[in-house]
């Protein structure tokens, strides 16, 4: 029974960080990685960023025919100031580059490769054992595909189960949340459509 509930476990968490997303939870893991190690190049981005909008707005109160000479130097800030946005923005985009992809192998690490694992670990052994002669033999063969013994349910199709009643419940819940919320949102449609048609004429 503990071999069932871990596989339940794996693929409980599997499905949730699915139904997430990566893209959802690399955007926070990386805010997260971001506010911790990142935060001298942000806080730098940050002051470039500053600095750049002073020297625009000194630059363009500045009269380039009677102060050339002030101009070419808040010109020449200008320049620099944004080859040093553009340098900061250039790294702060790989450390993003980079994060995205080790984030996409672990999330698929956890999503997916540990389900494969525990099958593949288990394989031989029995999840739960049926009672004999409680099903056919061509029913009870295929409840132990991947190596399970004869009459016991294998790893590989409790998973199986395991993820088609998971995805079931989130059905389940998805309509039981959302099916009020669509039937209002149609009622309002419906309701209000013959207003909008009115509007356009």
């Amino acid at each position: 029974m503990q071999l069932a509930l871990r596989i339940l476990a794996v693929v409980l968490l599997g499905s949730v960080l699915s139904w997430i997303g990566r893209p959802a939870l690399a955007s926070r893991a990386f805010a997260l990685y971001a506010s911790l190690v990142l935060k001298p190049t942000r806080a730098r981005q940050r002051e470039i960023q500053r600095q750049l909008g002073a020297s625009k707005a000194e630059l363009r109160a500045t009269s380039r025919q009677e102060q050339f000479t002030e101009w070419s130097r808040l010109r020449k800030q200008v320049d620099r100031d944004s080859v040093d946005l553009e340098t900061t923005k250039t790294a702060l985009a790989s450390h993003r580059a980079r994060f995205d992809q080790v984030f996409s192998a672990l999330f698929f690490a956890v999503t997916s490769g540990a389900q494969w694992g525990i099958v593949w670990w288990y394989r031989r052994q029995p999840v739960v054992w049926m009672p004999a002669g409680w099903m056919p033999a061509y029913a009870e063969s295929l409840l132990n595909v991947g190596g399970a013994p004869k009459g016991a349910v294998s790893v590989t199709i409790w998973s199986i189960v395991c993820k088609r009643v998971i995805d079931l419940f989130r059905e389940i819940v998805i309509q039981w949340v959302a099916g009020p919320l669509l039937s209002q949102v149609d009622t309002w449609r419906t309701d209000k459509q013959p207003e909008l048609v009115q509007e356009l004429d």
